[in-house]
């Protein structure tokens, strides 16, 4: 069963080491790789404005995050220092961070680096951004906030915005900070940043002429391609354009899985029953106190001919349940589907809980 983790990104930048990408035809300097960096955090959504309900969008930035975490120190520091710079004086969170530059940062330097669980409270080495305090005696913070790890041992993005007061952090100080004094929780691969440069540009620059139809109600028209299938040219066109139709064969519309009624039906059993029925989740992250059981599926397609992904085309579940923490009882769920997407898990869903 694919995880929550394919998400759109994960598997653009996972797919395309299975797949013939174009040749890079040279290296990319290090101002290159700084704005690269910059825009694909630039264009990444700010982490407290998803719902924390939303595990497939949060799964999402992570993905965008653990992959840029593999570049070394200095393209790091200069893209983050790039970002930074658009968002000077960088004070006052909704006003003068209007790009969420401080708190995509924030969250970026968690996954770099592997900062410990909590810290204690009189620590004044690093800096904090509203990070939950915890402890008995609230003695510490939650310094991985606003991430937390699962059984697994895998970065989940469970948090929601803290309470700040005060100036905000000087967050390329504090990357040279934990570059200092902490490990790197992705070190860096040469190979694999050659292999997502070679292929991310194309994929930014469809999105970005996406946008760019869009204003005048039109869609983007790959006009030409490639030998190995990037686009090479766009143009806007009618969304009835017979080309645009050829590239992008939209299916009619699937019905919608009706999950409620079986997932209700699982309220007040104990979470065996679930994955007996559906196997064991992808991730089991705290939320406001509850163990929450988490499962989701994905499948994409690509347009015709290229190895762009169509996000209109992608069909994707995610399932959400909701546990006691002492006892492990199902006390309420969630569920969102794309394009009918949550089809094979009703059918695994509908069967007798107790055979």
């Amino acid at each position: 069963m694919r995880g929550l983790r394919q998400s759109l990104v994960a598997v653009v930048f996972t797919s395309l080491f299975a797949c013939t990408v174009v040749s890079a035809e040279r290296v990319q300097t290090p101002a290159e790789r700084a704005e690269f960096i910059a825009t694909t955090l630039r264009q990444t959504p700010r982490w407290w404005q998803v719902p924390q309900t939303d595990v497939k969008e949060r799964a999402w930035i992570t993905d965008i995050y653990v992959k840029l975490a593999h570049y070394p120190n200095e393209d790091l520091r200069a893209g983050i220092n790039l970002l930074l710079d658009e968002s000077m004086p960088r004070s006052m969170m909704d006003r003068l961070n209007p790009t969420g530059a401080v708190d995509k940062v924030f969250a970026f330097l968690r996954v770099v680096f592997d900062v410990p669980p909590t810290l204690d409270r009189a620590e004044r080495l690093y800096q904090t951004l509203g990070n939950p305090i915890v402890g008995e005696h609230a003695e510490a913070i939650d310094f991985l906030w606003p991430y937390t790890l699962d059984r697994h041992g895998k970065l989940r993005l469970t948090g929601g915005l803290g309470m700040f007061i005060g100036q905000l952090p000087d967050l390329t100080k504090e990357f040279d900070t934990m570059a200092r004094t902490l490990n790197r929780r992705f070190p860096p691969t040469a190979q694999y940043v050659a292999r997502l440069e070679q292929h991310e540009p194309f994929q930014q620059a469809y999105e970005r002429h996406k946008s760019e139809c869009a204003k005048t109600g039109n869609v983007a028209l790959i006009t030409s391609t490639t030998p190995d299938g990037n686009p090479a040219s766009f143009k806007c066109v009618s969304p009835t354009d017979p080309r645009y139709r050829a590239q992008h064969v939209m299916e009619q519309e699937p019905i919608p899985t009706d999950l409620g009624p079986v997932l209700q039906a699982l309220v007040g059993h104990d979470i065996a029953v679930a994955t007996n029925l559906i196997g064991g989740p992808q991730s089991e992250p705290i939320i406001d106190g509850d163990v929450v059981y988490e499962w989701g599926s994905m499948t994409l397609h690509s347009v015709p001919h290229t190895t762009l992904w169509d996000k209109d085309r992608t069909s994707a579940c995610s399932i959400q349940l909701f546990t006691d923490s002492a006892t492990r009882t199902i006390k309420r769920f969630a569920w969102t589907e794309k394009r009918g997407g949550c089809w094979t898990y009703l059918g695994k869903l509908d069967a007798p809980l107790f055979p």
